[in-house]
């Protein structure tokens, strides 16, 4: 099916609990106008399928992707207050932009996400990405050997990163991006984290 959305409309909109936009289709969300759009204390839940977001001007407040194949095309920068979180499978994103997200979370090992070369995204609070050492969880650039944009923001304290295999990725603009387990691949800005031994601080890279 296909399910589209769009805002225009000189009055307030608000966005409200757990909110279904994608079922096996295509759904495009448009803003164009509105006297406010509300999203605090909602969930958009995606599950498979492709959704195109043109919503520039809209915070949204969290951002469920669930497990399948999951298809995010960005016409403009998806705003996020809370977190986006993907819950499996492969979720791709595409278009001209990227996201910036106070927190991603995947906590399910053998998801991939992929990254479009050189477009931009952003995480400015906290990261949790957990696989395991026998199915690690996939970030990368969608074009091999050309990087995507992975800008962290937030503290090592806010990191959790353990057994990700990160490929063409430049975290250069922001934080150093800490892990443990997985691997990287030409990536930028991403080190093996500080330990403490006997009072000593000693790091590797």
């Amino acid at each position: 099916p296909q399910n589209n959305l769009t805002i225009n409309t000189a009055g307030t909109i608000t966005f409200s609990g757990n909110i279904g936009i994608s079922y096996g289709g295509t759904t495009t969300i448009k803003y164009v106008t509105a006297a406010a759009v509300i999203t605090t204390g909602s969930t958009l839940w995606m599950d498979t399928g492709t959704v195109f977001f043109d919503t520039n001007g809209i915070t949204w407040n969290n951002i469920n992707v669930e497990s399948g194949n999951n298809t995010l095309n960005l016409t403009s920068n998806l705003a996020i207050s809370g977190t986006l979180t993907f819950a499996g499978g492969a979720t791709t994103f595409l278009g001209a932009l990227g996201f910036t997200a106070a927190k991603i979370s995947c906590t399910v090992a053998g998801t991939t996400i992929n990254l479009v070369a050189t477009n931009t995204y952003t995480v400015t609070n906290s990261i949790t990405l957990t696989g395991t050492s026998g199915s690690t969880i996939k970030l990368k650039s969608a074009t091999g050997g050309v990087k995507a944009i992975f800008t962290y923001n937030g503290t090592p304290a806010n990191s959790n990163i353990s057994n990700v295999a990160a490929t063409d990725i430049d975290s250069s603009y922001g934080n150093t991006v800490y892990y443990t387990g997985g691997s990287i691949s030409n990536t930028l800005n991403w080190s093996l984290p500080i330990i403490s031994n006997l009072g000593w601080w000693i790091f590797y890279n």
